[in-house]
């Protein structure tokens, strides 16, 4: 009789157990997943047309913003544009004015333009994301000029 209630602790610690190994690895294999479908997402992305050199940026700042990395890529046959624009001063108002894209060509020419809004997660970030799209095939495209213009 002395022994049953230890068996029956026994019993309940080895469900215990069990659940809890079946949770952790239930965890694992979904952080497994997540990172998967991650990996994946990052490799079927077009590379950057900046890194690989075959686009140049130039960029120009004002006394309002400061524009930071720009990323070229190529989208199913469009130029995708987007970028980061960090407030040059501190404080949770909005930042003034709006990026321009210009999209240039061998020439000089200008391809395509066009004013982009920016993002901020929070009024707390100085940091914002800009992105826009153009019907420009990225062959033709030499040069991407982003210009924070604070009166747009």
């Amino acid at each position: 009789m002395i022994d049953q209630p230890a068996n029956a602790c026994e019993v309940h610690m080895t469900r215990q157990t069990l659940r809890l190994r079946w949770v952790g690895r239930a965890a694992i294999l979904v952080w497994a997943g997540v990172w998967v479908a991650w990996l994946g997402g990052c490799a079927s992305m077009a590379p950057d047309l900046v890194s690989t050199g075959a686009v140049r940026v130039e960029r120009v700042d004002s006394d309002e913003a400061r524009l930071g990395r720009v990323y070229v890529r190529e989208d199913d046959g469009t130029l995708h544009v987007s970028g980061r624009l960090e407030k040059r001063d501190a404080g949770r108002s909005p930042i003034r004015g709006r990026p321009s894209i210009e999209v240039l060509g061998d020439d000089g020419r200008v391809l395509a333009q066009r004013v982009s809004a920016y993002y901020r997660l929070s009024p707390k970030m100085e940091l914002s994301t800009y992105s826009r799209e153009f019907a420009v095939r990225p062959a033709d495209v030499r040069t991407v000029r982003v210009v924070h213009d604070p009166d747009a």
